[in-house]
């Protein structure tokens, strides 16, 4: 990520298209190239000016290795430029688009859309359920348009959904299937908490966002229902809407689908009930057995959940660990990886990667040209103190969060914060999410960073808290199996005892 932040900020050099070498880089308060992450790619936006015409441009830059990429690119183009849906946007694959060092890389081109993401979208909507009702209709049309031309996105979430002019649009092609592509894996999963739990990459066809599309049809209505802010502010987040992989994973035992399910039947409304009901029945179904959203939305379908295996002692042990390294291998894996906020040096290999980072916050400092605030820094370390020098004399400054204005009117607005009311954290300890980047400064030092533009991205946590994150994520995958099988094994012995006493 930092080399091509780098090569960003000469534009001239870095460029193959002459437009672009004229370009003038979106940079962030601190005159940096401002970078967004999705996917496989970093995001930068560029703006164009050729004779009278200005232009503005989504540049998105590869920072991992994806199989097929670039032919999987021109499948997926050749397929939308046969198609005028206005929930796409048009795009170039250039397979030498920007150059980094020596080598050049491929990068995506397509036009800006100046759109709100989907989940501010909603939050900003709550209190007016006619609003989220006409988004539930208008992404439902989608769903629909999807599947009649036998394609789909791949990695349906608030993050790749724009609302512009009160319009849909979708971004981030990464994972896309369309018809005539010759793969039978995909690229990526999708986001786990808008994707069936059974989801792997061999599963790659024409249905592969029909969960996805059900679970968020579903999280709109009951958001457009007069429990939709409570559920908001107790299920949301940032992550998600409302539902969790927890909850796709062991729906009878989740607390949202039972309150939800309550509020329903107290509020009388038997059709959207029903519709939670047979989804809470999706998720344990096979996803070969999965219906459309237009099919789920009009026919009384009957889902047929996962068959069980024959009750042998055997059967049952196989069945039990097997599904015990699964959920070991998840916690492993997760979303994303939890770091200590004070390894500088393991922080800076994560570099373009989404992370989770804690630990304790050594002061807060701010940034003000003339009487204007233009940063926060929340700093984990001290600036000189805990500074690390590698043999190659390169400096590393402990971890800071960066808070530009948008991420201190989040703040204000979602947990009521202001920036002196920052300064509380001093000496606390907390959590942070967000897209890891290493920052060189006046070519003196690295900086590791991550910059909140939500307030869900910040969370105060004790100490005990901090220490069984990070420690959790030290282990082993064998570890975690092996604490896994334990807490599982006793809590079956448990519940046989209580069989057995009832008995």
């Amino acid at each position: 990520m930092s080399e091509y932040r780098e090569a960003l900020q000469h534009p001239q050099v870095a460029f193959k298209e002459s437009d672009l070498k004229d370009g003038v880089v979106k940079q962030t308060p601190l005159g940096l190239p401002l970078l967004v992450s999705g996917g496989f790619a970093l995001t930068a936006c560029i703006t164009t000016k050729t004779g009278n015409r200005q232009s503005t441009w989504a540049i998105r830059c590869f920072h991992k290795q994806a199989r097929n990429l670039q032919d999987r690119y021109k499948y997926i183009s050749n397929f939308l430029q046969s198609r005028n849906e206005q929930f796409f946007v048009k795009f170039n694959y250039e397979p030498k688009g920007i150059k980094v060092g020596s080598n050049w890389h491929p990068i995506v081109r397509m036009a800006w859309v100046d759109g709100q993401p989907f989940h501010e979208f909603i939050e900003a909507n709550l209190n007016e359920p006619l609003c989220l009702q006409n988004l539930a209709r208008q992404f439902t049309s989608m769903s629909n348009r999807l599947q009649d031309i036998g394609m789909a996105h791949g990695d349906l979430q608030h993050g790749n959904i724009l609302v512009r002019d009160g319009k849909l649009v979708l971004i981030d092609y990464d994972g896309m299937y369309v018809p005539g592509m010759p793969y039978q894996t995909s690229n990526e999963l999708g986001h786990i908490a808008f994707q069936h739990p059974k989801r792997d990459r061999s599963f790659f066809n024409e249905t592969i966002d029909r969960f996805s599309s059900i679970a968020i049809y579903i999280s709109l209505l009951c958001l457009a229902t007069s429990k939709g802010p409570e559920l908001w502010r107790d299920h949301h987040t940032g992550e998600n809407l409302i539902f969790t992989k927890q909850d796709y994973k062991d729906p009878r035992n989740s607390s949202l689908f039972a309150e939800i399910q309550r509020h329903l039947e107290i509020e009388s409304n038997s059709k959207l009930l029903r519709l939670v009901d047979e989804f809470q029945q999706i998720c344990l179904s096979n996803l070969e057995t999965i219906p459309s959203l237009d099919r789920f939305l009009n026919e009384q379908i009957p889902i047929l959940p996962i068959p069980s295996s024959p009750k042998h002692f055997w059967n049952e042990l196989k069945v039990l660990l097997l599904e015990i390294f699964k959920l070991s291998k998840e916690s492993f894996q997760g979303q994303h990886k939890v770091f200590s906020a004070h390894n500088i040096l393991q922080l800076i290999e994560q570099d373009g990667e989404k992370v989770i980072v804690v630990g304790r916050v050594h002061n807060m400092a701010e940034y003000r040209e003339d009487l204007d605030l233009i940063a926060v820094f929340i700093n984990f370390g001290h600036l000189k103190r805990d500074s690390v020098k590698r043999p190659n004399r390169i400096e590393y400054r402990p971890f800071t969060v960066v808070i530009f204005s948008q991420g201190l009117k989040s703040l204000l607005k979602i947990k009521n914060l202001t920036s002196i009311d920052l300064k509380g954290f001093e000496g606390k300890y907390l959590m942070v999410t967000g897209l890891l980047e290493r920052v060189e400064y006046k070519r003196k030092y690295r900086t590791p960073q991550i910059i909140l533009e939500n307030a869900r991205q910040l969370t105060s946590i004790t100490e005990e808290e901090a220490s069984r994150l990070i420690a959790a994520s030290q282990k082993t995958l064998w570890e975690k199996f092996w604490d896994l099988s334990k807490r599982i094994f006793k809590g079956r012995v448990k519940k046989e005892r209580k069989a057995a006493q009832r008995l």
